[in-house]
């Protein structure tokens, strides 16, 4: 065993071999070198964050996704007693794991327990290129301050846990606030894509999938790819139903959300993202989250979308027309009806009630300043996701 992980070691760390692995393999699909093939479930659940990011950050990863990809491959035959060395011919060394099974792949989940890796701290880059260190809030006082005084000893930064980028918080606060599940690393075959995925956890009904955020107010922005994310486990490692748990710092609350596995939205959603891959211009995000965005992605992004501000704000129009229409086609079938003081008129407080199910309550400062009333003797907390009404008013 110890023989086959020093092969592998040296094989993965070798960039340049890697490289050629991944375009041969290219090569044996037919696929073009410059087209994408290797994805991975996380970048595109990233698609409901921003879809031009998901597809541009895969484009730009995806040798990322190619190393796990022939890693466990690699590494599962050896488990199952397919191979017992590397082979140095590089069409051969393609071709194991092609007869590796979903009933396989069951087998070694089963062989896992239930554990996660807490971790003392954990170390990034920021925007200069400068490395940071993070150390894990959750430690006991006494080892948190050890740790830093370790990390200070060595003249190591250390950064603010507010600040860390969020895909290391999460890996950092996964450790000690997630819930607990085996879980294993396997591709799937899904053309023109080869998709790569490692839920949180998967249990025997449900797959598990934990995010962190800053605030109230990013949550609803991190809860649909939290969803697709978790939709996305279940689809392809064949669970019936999801499980995500999004925790808030601000609050230090942890939100726990149910379901069953929404199929459609797996196939919408890797639909359009293979549409963007493929030229198509998708629906902009808000502005304030290009602004965050990498700089070299941005770049990219608006050689590729052009006057990002017109575009902008020709589908958030066609958007208010489609609300104007028939904002609740789907949900009440009830078209808007705009009171002389502007605001949403229900035929009953049954109606509200119903609607007011469909939304999420927003944080009690947001219902507090509320300029609009229902006529209930309560401020709407709703109107910042109420299709009947326009922001200017």
């Amino acid at each position: 065993m110890s023989d086959i992980n020093s092969e592998l070691q040296a094989l993965l760390t070798n960039r340049q071999e890697i490289e050629s692995l991944m375009l041969l393999e290219k090569e044996r699909r037919g696929v073009d070198k410059n087209h994408l093939l290797f994805v991975g479930m996380a970048n595109i659940a990233n698609y409901w964050w921003c879809a031009m990011r998901s597809v541009l950050e895969t484009k730009r990863d995806e040798l990322t996704f190619f190393v796990p990809y022939l890693t466990d491959r690699l590494s599962y035959a050896h488990k199952l007693g397919i191979i017992d060395h590397l082979p140095t011919n590089s069409e051969k060394l393609l071709d194991i794991g092609d007869d590796i099974s979903w009933n396989d792949i069951v087998q070694l989940l089963r062989e896992r327990k239930a554990d996660r890796i807490a971790f003392a701290s954990l170390s990034s880059f920021d925007e200069d290129g400068n490395k940071v260190t993070y150390i894990n809030p959750d430690l006991p006082e006494q080892l948190r301050t050890q740790e830093r005084m370790r990390l200070e000893s060595q003249g190591i930064s250390i950064g603010n846990i507010d600040d860390t980028p969020p895909l290391l918080r999460g890996k950092i606060l996964e450790g000690t606030r997630s819930e607990c599940y085996p879980t294993i690393r396997w591709n799937f075959e899904y053309p023109p894509y080869v998709i790569v995925g490692v839920p949180d956890g998967i249990a025997d009904v449900f797959v598990y999938e934990f995010k962190t955020t800053q605030s109230q107010f990013l949550k609803r922005f991190v809860k649909p790819v939290a969803q697709a994310q978790a939709d996305l486990y279940g689809y392809f490692f064949r669970r019936d139903k999801k499980r995500y748990q999004i925790y808030v710092m601000e609050d230090e609350e942890t939100e726990t959300f149910e379901s069953d596995i929404d199929k459609s939205l797996v196939e919408q959603t890797l639909r359009d993202f293979e549409r963007v891959d493929s030229g198509w211009i998708p629906p902009l995000p808000v502005a304030w989250k290009c602004k965050k965005c990498d700089d070299a992605l941005s770049q990219v992004c608006e050689k590729r979308i052009p006057k990002k501000e017109e575009i902008r704000k020709k589908q958030k129009e066609e958007k208010r027309k489609a609300k104007t229409e028939d904002p609740l086609s789907k949900r009440a079938g009830k078209r808007r009806v705009k009171r002389e003081d502007g605001l949403p008129d229900f035929d009953s407080q049954e109606d509200l009630i119903a609607f007011a199910a469909l939304v999420k309550k927003l944080d009690d400062q947001r219902i507090a300043n509320c300029r609009h009333k229902l006529g209930l003797n309560k401020t709407c907390p709703y109107c910042d996701v109420c299709p009947y009404l326009d922001p200017e008013w």
